[in-house]
């Protein structure tokens, strides 16, 4: 068995302190969102995440549920082909999204204070 030499030690604590941070990042970066934009197409609406709702979505074929529950907003389910919209599983962190192409749909949370979106094309 081989000794760890110190550029090994150096190389092991270089990558266990990006792990921490980027852990860090990931857990106490993100502030929590107040308000949920939801967009279809070109209509655009927004609820509160502190109300817990939920609303039937019909469009390009395409139908799903989203729910608004306890500060969080989540796809319930969905009849889109590939079914990522659904598996994305529940957001409220400011910035975090989900979005169904199948159906044009798509969910952001957004903070106090926040400007909306940061670049629209098209």
């Amino acid at each position: 068995m081989k000794k760890l030499k110190i550029g090994d030690i150096i190389l092991i604590s270089i990558i266990l302190f990006i792990t921490a941070w980027v852990f860090g990042l990931r857990l106490f970066g993100f502030d929590d969102g107040k308000s949920v934009v939801v967009t279809i197409g070109d209509v655009e609406r927004v609820y509160t995440l502190s109300e817990n709702t939920s609303f039937d979505i019909e469009n390009n074929g395409i139908s799903l549920t989203v729910v608004i529950e306890n500060g969080y907003v989540f796809v319930g389910n969905s009849n889109c082909p590939e079914q990522v919209c659904a598996e994305y599983g529940k957001i409220s962190r400011i910035g975090q999204s989900i979005a169904c192409v199948p159906a044009h749909l798509f969910i952001k949370i957004i903070g106090e204070g926040d400007g909306g979106y940061d670049l629209i094309v098209g």
